[in-house]
């Protein structure tokens, strides 16, 4: 190798060094999202891990903890407690939250409710005097309804259903086509 041969080598070696460390300065893609909707007239649930937008009307009690965001209460929420990280309200009315939480726990009746972001969720049914459970759903497809389990079942959120061995993300496929 002659010195015009190294200096041209050398010389793409330092643009491809430059093209690296510019781009991994770019930001990192947004974490996937998705939407959550659920109903159930008597039963448990936790979403753990989690962050996002939440609404909650219920009667019961609802426990988060190390929760880091706004929170907005209505109706006959009452505060039980807060203290070591942990806030409990119990009553009838809705409960808004948008932030980062370790764990939110609800039981109780009557529920409806909605999710938008991430994480992990366990849900716990149990007959109402209709012998029904509830139902849950992404992206707001209501003929995909799928049923609260009775026995604790743990998910994972953006929902992703498990085909032939294979994961795929629960889509909604478009009207008419």
């Amino acid at each position: 190798m002659n010195d015009r041969t190294l200096s041209r080598f050398a010389l793409c070696l330092l643009g491809v060094a430059a093209l690296c460390r510019f781009g991994a300065a770019q930001d990192a893609p947004e974490p996937l999202n998705q939407q959550m909707d659920f109903e159930s007239k008597l039963g448990a649930m936790r979403f753990f891990n989690a962050d996002g937008d939440v609404k909650l009307n219920f009667r019961g009690t609802v426990l988060i903890r190390d929760y880091k965001g706004d929170l907005t209460v209505s109706g006959d929420l009452k505060k039980e407690y807060e203290g070591q990280g942990r806030i409990v309200y119990f009553g009838k009315g809705t409960l808004e939250f948008k932030g980062h939480w370790t764990s939110m726990q609800w039981f109780g009746q009557d529920l409806v409710g909605s999710w938008y972001g991430r994480g992990g969720f366990r849900l716990y049914g149990d007959y109402d005097k209709n012998l029904d459970t509830g139902w849950w759903w992404v992206n707001g497809n209501t003929a995909r309804k799928l049923p609260w389990p009775t026995q604790s079942t743990t998910y994972i959120l953006p929902y992703i259903k498990r085909v032939r061995g294979n994961q795929h993300p629960l889509t909604v496929k478009p009207k008419g086509g």
